[in-house]
């Protein structure tokens, strides 16, 4: 699953075939990103490649709670995933995320804090006042050898070279099914997190719990 993530940079630079133009994106410095907050990612608007800020949290009007985890196993047969995951798909950074063991949160790191990004998808839920919120998910696969030995899910993360295949609309399904079945992540190392992380931010998160929000 994918409960907790950081993303400390204050500006990455984004190249990609649907742009002439590298995307700038400034940032504020966050530790501790949690469900229900605005977060930054990329997708294409129109034919067009933009930054945003979105909510994270997918809510179908079935649901009580946000959902924050999609897992991309059979996802383009479900309901609630399958015209996000085909037509609306997105790129979330981060330059790393948390998971537990026991009340010990663990973060997961690659090499030199380098930034990454989420496979995700983004949708609009429309408010009881009728106000439509873009919202979004991170999609999640099986843990690798790093993960597993504290959760056996982790955040689908995307290879450089197929930042551009999943955003495109026109990728086709079994283009998709392809990239979930790729290994991945494999450079992650996990560092057990210190009681204050630098400069004085937030103390590590707490372990969401699944009354909080719906982890798939």
């Amino acid at each position: 699953m994918c409960g907790r993530y950081t993303l400390t940079k204050k500006q990455l630079r984004f190249a990609s075939r649907f742009s002439t133009e590298e995307l700038q994106i400034f940032l504020k410095e966050r530790y501790n990103i949690a469900p229900t907050q605005t977060v930054p990612l990329i997708h294409i608007v129109g034919g067009k490649l933009v930054t945003e800020e979105i909510r994270w949290g997918l809510q179908p009007v079935w649901s009580k709670a946000p959902i924050i985890n999609a897992q991309c196993e059979g996802i383009l047969n479900k309901p609630t995933f399958r015209q996000s995951v085909l037509q609306r798909r997105c790129l979330m950074p981060a330059d790393g995320f948390y998971e537990w063991q026991g009340k010990t949160p663990f973060h997961f790191t690659f090499p030199g804090r380098e930034p990454f990004y989420f496979g995700g998808i983004v949708d609009t839920w429309t408010t009881p006042d009728k106000s439509p919120i873009q919202c979004c998910s991170i999609i999640t696969t099986a843990a690798n050898e790093v993960v597993s030995p504290f959760h056996k899910r982790m955040p689908f993360i995307l290879a450089p070279a197929d930042y551009d295949i999943w955003l495109d609309p026109a990728t086709k399904p079994e283009q998709l099914e392809t990239l979930f079945k790729r290994p991945h992540a494999v450079a992650l190392q996990a560092t057990a997190s210190k009681p204050l992380v630098p400069d004085g931010a937030p103390r590590p998160p707490h372990k969401p719990t699944q009354s909080e929000f719906l982890l798939t």
